[in-house]
């Protein structure tokens, strides 16, 4: 490995040390550490961001949270470079939401995960993404949505103040 490798490699550290770090501070405790610890490592964290335990960020991606925020147990981010998460203000993650940037094109019948891809997920503000959801790359969620617990989000725009549900989640309301 040349020493350019090497040093690709130790921008990685400071999101595992935290990963290992999270697990044992109390969950709803510490904010100001935990989003101090997140700002370090290079993720942007707004003001008043409450980030549980056991939340886990792999890969080198930017990640930007509002203010205001509320992330839950277990949720993980899966950013690999150069995609990107953005989640606005005012919103709730429930514990074990996934936020999955990387993905593979269709390929040969040898092989049919083809081709690695990276794409961003964006979050307006005032959303609320339920319990064990799942946002697939690509996807984008104005502001004031509603996505139910378990739902699968795929690649594409989805309308301001609607609720998001199933596998795959299809629009099922629109809020006044």
């Amino acid at each position: 490995m040349d020493s350019t490798n090497s040093c690709q490699h130790l921008k990685y550290i400071p999101r595992y040390f935290i990963n290992l770090l999270f697990l044992i501070i109390l969950p709803t405790r510490l904010f100001n550490f935990k989003r101090w610890l997140y700002n370090a490592a290079g993720v942007k964290v707004g003001s008043d961001v409450k980030i549980t335990s056991e939340c886990k960020i792999f890969g080198n991606g930017k990640i930007s949270i509002g203010d205001t925020t509320w992330i839950g147990i277990g949720a993980e981010f899966h950013v690999p470079a150069p995609a990107q998460v953005s989640i606005g203000r005012n919103c709730d993650i429930a514990p074990g939401v996934l936020f999955l940037c990387g993905s593979h094109l269709v390929g040969t019948a040898s092989r049919r995960a083809g081709e690695g891809i990276v794409e961003d997920i964006q979050v307006g503000s005032g959303v609320w993404i339920g319990a064990g959801a799942m946002l697939l790359a690509g996807t984008c969620l104005e502001d004031g949505i509603v996505v139910a617990a378990g739902s699968v989000v795929t690649k594409g725009r989805y309308p301001a103040n609607s609720l998001l549900a199933g596998n795959p989640a299809r629009v099922k309301k629109i809020y006044g």
